[in-house]
Parts: structure tokens; C-alpha cells; sequence
């Protein structure tokens, strides 16, 4: 009770409900940035597998058929088989009768050895064909764990070359002077490439297109072994290449050394690590004569997808080559290709690098370097 009416406390308690403003909440101490590792992306889904190619048609001569079927050629005419006794010769009331008979006679069996030559070459062709299809079916699984491998492994090199580019693109530091200079060397290394490409285009245009029956039959086996080879040995040769070539320009992208010059080196690996990839396009993946980039070949190219490819390649390889060894045999065919300006356009491509690297130093672009 003496504790209500202590004069002492009854003047401490107003002095509680009248306090000053409240002191601040501290601030929070501010965390020191962490230097996190470039994270990978997520897995990415997987995506349809691509529409077969579609090649190119070489440029077609004028002619009055349109089209490049067998219809504007004469029919064959195909001589009747004999019958009756093969042993006898045709019956004939006199010697004028008899010389037409056998002349008849002659061209049917002159027909018949044409055909059992094809027949002939057929048996060995085909017994061939069927052995080489035997080891192909019994090499598909390891094939299939081989190119497992190697795609795993290549996708892991694309994500580390894709966190090492904007690392270092960050320490050049270039300027805007800078950057359109090296923008105008590879313009200009790239522009002549084109013009290359462009009159190698218009001089093979001018070519006289083969004998039109086998070329037709020679063009399908063309296309189709070139997509036999794609799947078979160059796509993974393709592939390897570009990684050891990332591999070797990659150490040459040094910020400490000429700046330009790594900045050139990053746009190559980027070029290399670019996806053609598009749904709904026939050459989406980079089909040759296309270069085959590491995201073309990832995003493209899963194991499902170019087991698939891989079958159907082989089978269309076979159909075209035996399409045109029967032209071959038949007709007796032979076609030349000229390819006039390839030689210029080959060595711009080859030496594409050298060139811009000869334009950034003659043209200073990193004069500070």
C-alpha cells in the first residue's frame, strides 16, 4: 500500500509516458559482395528434333520440259522376248526373209545381254550392301553411348566458354572509337568473303548441267551422301574441330595483352557458340555445306534426334547410290563439275583471321595497348 502513494514513483511514471523520440532501428551492417562463380543455366527442355533437310537445286538449264522427270525423253522401246525353242533360228522361206529375222533376232538378244550385265552388277552390289548393313545395325548401341558422351561433354564446354566471354568482354573496357574499328575490320574481311562467295555462285550458275537423266539420279546421291558423311563421321568432326579451335583462342582472349585483339577473340567464340536452331525451317541445323556450330549441334542434335537422322541417312544413302549405279550402268555417264573462283574464295576463308588481325593493327584500333 505504501507502494500506491510514493511520491517518488508518481513522478517517474509521466516521465516514462512523455519519453523522447524513439532511437532509430540500426542500420543493417551492409554485406561485402561475394564473388559467386558464373552459375550454368538451368537444363534446358529439349527441343523437337529438326526437319530433314531440304538441299538446294542446282540452277536448271532452259529447256522445254520444266520439269526434271523422264517424261521429255522418248520411250524405250523394248524389244519382244522370244519364244519357242531358244536353240532355232526364226523360220524363214528365203535367204532376204531369213537376214531380217536374224537382224530381229539379234536386237533382242543384244536387249537381254544388256540386262543380265545390270543383273550381274545388281548381285554384287547388293551382297555388299547387305554385309556393310549387318555391321551398322551391330554397331548402333555403341555408337549410341559414344555420341552420349561426347554431347554431354560438349555442353559442358559451352557453358564455361559462355561465363568466360562477359568476363573478360568486362576488363577490356573498350571505347566506342574502339569498338567501330574493330567492327569495320571484320566488316571488311567478311565483305570480301561474300563477294567471293557471290561470283563463285554466279560462275558456277553458268556451268552446263550434266546429261539430265543421270545427273538427277548423281545430284540425289550427292545430297544424300553428304548427309550420310554429316551423320556418319562429320558432325562429330565438325564438332571437334570447333572445340579445339575454342580451346586454343580462348587463352588468346587476354585483356592484359591487346585489347582489340581479345575483343575479336570473344566475338569468335561467340560466332562458334551461336543456334541456328528455328523451328520449322528444313535447314535450321546448319545442314552442310553450313558450318555446324556447338549451339546448332547442341540444341539440334540430341542422342533421340540424330539417332533418327543417323538411320534415315543410311537409308537414303543406300536408295540414291543404287539409283545411280543403275544410271551409270545403263547409260554409261560420266559428268564433270567446274568450279571456277573456288580457290580465291577458299584461301579468304581460310585466312579470314589473319586478315582482320592485320586490319586492327594497321588501322590502330587499340593504340593504347
Amino acid at each position: 500500500m505504501q507502494d500506491a502513494h510514493d511520491p517518488t514513483k508518481s513522478q517517474q511514471a509521466p516521465t516514462q509516458q512523455q519519453s523522447p523520440c524513439p532511437e532509430p532501428t540500426p542500420a543493417p551492417t551492409p554485406t561485402p559482395p561475394k564473388d559467386e562463380p558464373c552459375e550454368p543455366p538451368p537444363c534446358p527442355k529439349p527441343k523437337p528434333c529438326a526437319e530433314w533437310p531440304k538441299p538446294e537445286c542446282p540452277p536448271p538449264k532452259p529447256h522445254p520440259c520444266n520439269d526434271d522427270d523422264d517424261d521429255c525423253d522418248p520411250p524405250e522401246v523394248t524389244p519382244p522376248v522370244p519364244t519357242g525353242d531358244c536353240c532355232k533360228l526364226p523360220q524363214a522361206s528365203d535367204p532376204l526373209a531369213q537376214l531380217a529375222a536374224l537382224q530381229d533376232h539379234l536386237k533382242v538378244e543384244q536387249h537381254q545381254a544388256e540386262q543380265l550385265e545390270r543383273v550381274k552388277a545388281s548381285i554384287d552390289d547388293l551382297t555388299a550392301r547387305i554385309s556393310d548393313l549387318q555391321k551398322t545395325v551391330d554397331g548402333k548401341s555403341a555408337l549410341a553411348a559414344s555420341y552420349k558422351e561426347f554431347y554431354r561433354t560438349t555442353e559442358v564446354m559451352k557453358s564455361e566458354v559462355l561465363c568466360f566471354i562477359p568476363t573478360v568482354r568486362c576488363q577490356l573496357n573498350l571505347s566506342e572509337g574502339e569498338l567501330t574499328c574493330i567492327n569495320k575490320a571484320i566488316r571488311s574481311a567478311d565483305d570480301a568473303i561474300a563477294n567471293a562467295k557471290a561470283d563463285l555462285d554466279a560462275q558456277r550458275a553458268r556451268v552446263e548441267r550434266y546429261q539430265r537423266r543421270w545427273e538427277r539420279a548423281s545430284w540425289k546421291l550427292g545430297n544424300a551422301k553428304s548427309l550420310y558423311d554429316f551423320f556418319t563421321t562429320d558432325i562429330t568432326k565438325q564438332v571437334q574441330a570447333t572445340r579445339d579451335d575454342l580451346s586454343a583462342i580462348k587463352v588468346l582472349a587476354d585483356p592484359q595483352k591487346d585489347r582489340c585483339v581479345a575483343e575479336f577473340y570473344l566475338r569468335e567464340m561467340e560466332a562458334e557458340l551461336k543456334s541456328c536452331y528455328a523451328q520449322g525451317s528444313a535447314n535450321a541445323c546448319c545442314f552442310p555445306p553450313n558450318e555446324l556450330t556447338i549451339g546448332s549441334f547442341l540444341d539440334c542434335w540430341s542422342i533421340d534426334c540424330y539417332l533418327a537422322a543417323y538411320s534415315r541417312a543410311v537409308v537414303e544413302f543406300n536408295d540414291a547410290e543404287w539409283a545411280e549405279k543403275c544410271r551409270k550402268t545403263l547409260l554409261d555417264a560420266a559428268t564433270k563439275r567446274v568450279t571456277d573462283l573456288e580457290k580465291t574464295y577458299t584461301d579468304l576463308v581460310a585466312k579470314r583471321r589473319d586478315t582482320i588481325l592485320a586490319s586492327l593493327k594497321a588501322d590502330g584500333c587499340c593504340k593504347s595497348c
